[in-house]
């Protein structure tokens, strides 16, 4: 089953000039005599020349795993040994990788990657590398709203297919190892987003990797 493709318009998922320089450190919005005022809008002009937002989705069954005493659902191969993890049976569109524990319940789960290319990490890079540490500064912070939009975008877009889930995922927080990146990029098959398969660091680096589990809809009489 091959995952679905998002290609939102740049306009659609551009970042507001405040919230980038938040991201950048500034108290605020820098005003037309700021000292940051025009690194600001130049960077971000740089930025929404350079993006190219994409994305991918997969939606797979969740098959159930076998109880454990005390309620623990069971990890494939040692029951129990990962605390709340859970990893259902291989299965012809259904998900083999590990799901967080919060997705206890859930009877789908989504596969996600988001990104907005590979364009903006060498502009970061070469900015910092020439000693431009403000353009590469805000730069970078410019590259982590407008993924983050592109996440957004595609969550909202996924929600109101499925209704209700869990909030969106990424691996590398709570009790989910941002190794599983790899494992959930191999399963998308997707070429535009990879992980590096012993550090699970993203490239390009401005990506995102994320699940989210549906629950199923209840029947009303």
């Amino acid at each position: 089953m091959p995952a679905e493709l998002y290609t939102p318009e740049v306009a659609d998922i551009l970042p507001s000039k405040r919230h980038v320089a938040f991201r950048a450190g500034h108290k605020g919005l820098p005003g037309p005599d700021d000292p940051m005022y025009a690194p600001l809008a130049a960077a971000y002009r740089e930025g929404t020349r350079l993006i190219a937002p994409r994305g991918a989705w997969l939606t797979l069954s969740v098959e159930p795993s076998d109880p454990v005493p005390g309620g623990v659902l069971a990890t494939c191969g040692n029951p129990g040994s990962a605390g709340n993890l859970r990893r259902p049976e291989k299965g012809v569109g259904s998900y083999a990788g590990t799901l967080p524990a919060e997705f206890a319940g859930v009877t789908e789960v989504t596969l996600g990657a988001t990104t907005v290319g590979p364009a903006l990490d060498d502009a970061i890079a070469a900015a910092m590398d020439a000693g431009r540490q403000l353009p590469g500064v805000l730069l970078d912070a410019f590259g982590s709203e407008a993924v983050e939009g592109v996440s957004e975008a595609l969550d909202a877009m996924l929600r109101a297919r499925h209704g209700r889930g869990t909030r969106r995922f990424s691996p590398g927080y709570g009790d989910l190892s941002i190794l599983e990146n790899a494992a959930i990029l191999s399963r998308l098959g997707i070429d535009f987003v990879t992980a590096n398969s012993a550090t699970g660091i993203l490239h390009p680096r401005k990506s995102t990797v994320f699940l989210i589990g549906w629950f199923e809809e209840e029947k009303t009489t």
